[in-house]
C-alpha cells in the first residue's frame, strides 16, 4: 500500500507534465526516487519531448546530444526494453503520445506488485501479461488496473495518467472494506458450526456494525 500511494504521485508527477504539453517516455522504477520524508520525484526526462514535435528537436547541450541517445535517435526505438511499450519497441516514435507514458507507468506498476520488469526478455508477448500470472498473491482488481495500463493498443490502454492514478487510488480505497467483508464471512461461516458460542456471536455482531460504518 505505501509503495502504490508512491505510484499515485508519480501519475499525478507525470499527468503535470502532460497538461504542460511533454511526455517523458522512459518510465521505470529506476528513474522514480522516494526521499526520506515520503516525497516521490519522477527522474531523468532526457528522453521527454513536447506533443507535436519531432524528436529532431530535441535540445542539443552543448553542442552533441549524449552518446546513448544518439544511438536511440538513429535507432528510433527510445526508451528501456524492459519497460517500454510497443509502439517504441517497433521504433515509430511518430506515434509516442500519452499513453506511451500510461504504458510505461502501468509497466511500473507491475514491477511493484511483482518485483521485476515485465519485458524480462526485453520482448512483448503476442498479448498483454498481467501481474496475476507472475504472482498470484495479486489482487485481481488491481491485476486488471495493471493489464489495461499495459494493453498493446493506444486506444485500449487508460486515457491518461490521471485516469490510471484514479483507478489505483479506488483500489486501494476499496481494500479494507475488502478485508472486512472477508472478517465477517469467516465469523458467519464459525458461527454456523457453533451456534451456542455466544462470543462467536458477539463479535460478528461487532464487525458487521463495523463493515456498516465503512460502508457508510
Amino acid at each position: 500500500r505505501r509503495l502504490l500511494s508512491h505510484f499515485v504521485t508519480v501519475c499525478r508527477a507525470v499527468a503535470f507534465a502532460h497538461a504542460r504539453g511533454i511526455i517523458h517516455r522512459d518510465l521505470k522504477p529506476e528513474n522514480v526516487m522516494v526521499g526520506e520524508f515520503g516525497e516521490t520525484l519522477v527522474m531523468d526526462w532526457g528522453l521527454a519531448k513536447r506533443i507535436g514535435t519531432t524528436d529532431a528537436d530535441l535540445p542539443v547541450e552543448h553542442g552533441a546530444l549524449p552518446s546513448m541517445l544518439t544511438h536511440a535517435l538513429r535507432d528510433r526505438r527510445l526508451g528501456t526494453p524492459k519497460y517500454w511499450a510497443p509502439e517504441q519497441a517497433a521504433g515509430t516514435p511518430e506515434r509516442h503520445d500519452e499513453r506511451t507514458d500510461v504504458y510505461g507507468l502501468g509497466a511500473v506498476l507491475f514491477a511493484i506488485l511483482t518485483g521485476a520488469a515485465p519485458h524480462p526478455d526485453c520482448k512483448h508477448p503476442p498479448k498483454t501479461v498481467g501481474p496475476r500470472e507472475r504472482n498470484s498473491k495479486v489482487d485481481e482488481g488491481i491485476d486488471e488496473i495493471a493489464r489495461r495500463a499495459m494493453a498493446l493498443e493506444p486506444a485500449d490502454r487508460y486515457p491518461s495518467a490521471a485516469a490510471l492514478a484514479d483507478a489505483v487510488e479506488v483500489w486501494l480505497a476499496d481494500q479494507p472494506i475488502h478485508a472486512q467483508r472477508g472478517a465477517v464471512a469467516a465469523l458467519v461461516r464459525a458461527t454456523k458450526e457453533y451456534p451456542t458460542d455466544h462470543a462467536l456471536a458477539e463479535q460478528l455482531a461487532r464487525q458487521r456494525s463495523n463493515l456498516g460504518l465503512m460502508l457508510a
